[in-house]
């Protein structure tokens, strides 16, 4: 159940925005979705959030999902990149079969994270050019996009979903690269994504601080794109959930693990 505060939050922006024949559907179907929710998404702020964007007409969600890289018993090894449908992608899509039966009315997208062809040393790891690369996530792009095409849902390169997106990263690392408040938050998801460093080739602590700040504001960046946006943002356990709260984009958080 929800709080009564999570109630009434919703309730009088439904009121205030013309909503009030959704209130109470919008209402039920949160306390159907938790369940299946992960931690990141139990929060009342962000259970206020959710609530309000699904009051909206139109509700998109949109899952980031990485290319399509070899995996090992459900984890990612990046040994290799592939063409056909990422395994993140499949679990998201599991999840949204899931959260779909919930909002018929609701737009899932799927979007790939095409600027990973700029990291040099995925692109060592995997063996590929920056080209070989991203011909190889166009390829998978086509792959995953028939396999939700019976559902009718939508595939996308990120850059091309969001073209403001890579611009808006730029602004944002400087801004987190030169706030001293966020540096211990910052040591602490080093530390924690070190492991996933070292599997691509990264050792040097300088190199995993500067990769740290970069993925912090890729997430920022779509937070910020989402929360004007109104879309929901369905995402993978990781310790780059919280950079979304900064923005104030409303989460799904599917709670499965693929590193």
């Amino acid at each position: 159940m929800l709080t009564k505060r999570s109630v009434t939050a919703i309730t009088q922006y439904g009121r205030k925005h013309g909503f009030e024949n959704r209130t109470q559907e919008v209402i039920h179907t949160i306390e159907d979705m938790l369940p299946s929710l992960g931690a990141q998404s139990k929060s009342r702020v962000m259970i206020n959030r959710i609530g309000i964007t699904l009051l909206q007409e139109n509700v998109t969600v949109i899952a980031p999902s990485c290319p399509d890289y070899s995996h090992t018993r459900g984890k990612y090894d990046f040994t290799s990149v592939g063409a056909g449908v990422p395994l993140l992608s499949r679990l998201h899509i599991a999840f949204f079969e899931n959260i779909a039966t919930l909002v018929p009315r609701m737009r899932c997208e799927i979007v790939v994270a095409d600027q990973e062809v700029s990291d040099e040393a995925l692109c060592k790891k995997i063996g590929h050019t920056k080209d070989g690369f991203l011909s190889l996530i166009h390829r998978s792009i086509a792959a995953t996009s028939e396999y939700v095409a019976p559902k009718g849902w939508c595939v996308a390169a990120m850059t091309e979903r969001f073209p403001e997106l890579e611009a808006l990263e730029t602004v944002i690392t400087k801004e987190i690269a030169s706030d001293q408040s966020l540096q211990s938050r910052l040591k602490h998801d080093t530390l924690a994504r070190s492991d996933m460093y070292r599997m691509i080739g990264v050792y040097d602590t300088e190199a995993m601080h500067r990769r740290t700040i970069r993925t912090a504001a890729q997430y920022c960046a779509l937070a910020h794109i989402a929360a004007r946006d109104k879309l929901l943002v369905c995402n993978h356990e990781t310790v780059n959930l919280g950079w979304y709260n900064r923005y104030g984009a409303a989460v799904l958080h599917n709670p499965i693990s693929v590193y």
